[in-house]
């Protein structure tokens, strides 16, 4: 398992194409573009991830940092976001930043949103079967 932090915020593969990121507080510019190139890299390296986003405890990002995810690669493979602990106001305000990332990647974005991590996990791996990944 490797695990790591860019400023407050937690980031672990569980697995190789399991990605667990524990967002706490505000992203800053900068970390939002580390965040995104260690999801991009671990995406290309495998042609899938599945990824686990707790955001209970974490502030919108600021503009500066959206605007960091335009600096990603333009066609991306596949991949699934369990996001857990969105409050229900800012759901809008997340479902177009993924539909934005999506448009501007060209790639397949598949995401829900879950109260508790155990059920955001168990649709992953509904999916990651689905999807006919090996376990």
């Amino acid at each position: 398992m490797e695990e790591l932090f860019i400023g407050e915020h937690e980031v672990r593969f569980e697995a190789e194409d399991l990605l667990i990121l524990r967002i706490r507080g505000v992203i800053l510019p900068g970390q939002m573009k580390k965040l995104a190139e260690l999801h991009d890299a671990r995406l290309l390296q495998c042609g899938h991830l599945f990824v686990l986003c707790d955001v209970g405890r974490a502030d919108p990002p600021s503009y500066a940092s959206r605007q960091e995810l335009k600096t990603r690669p333009k066609k991306l493979p596949p991949h699934w976001i369990a996001y857990v602990g969105m409050p229900k106001e800012f759901v809008t305000f997340l479902d177009l930043i993924v539909r934005a990332v999506s448009v501007l990647s060209s790639s397949k974005i598949v995401h829900r949103y879950f109260q508790d991590e155990p059920t955001a996990k168990s649709w992953l791996a509904e999916m990651k079967k689905k999807a006919n990944f090996s376990e």
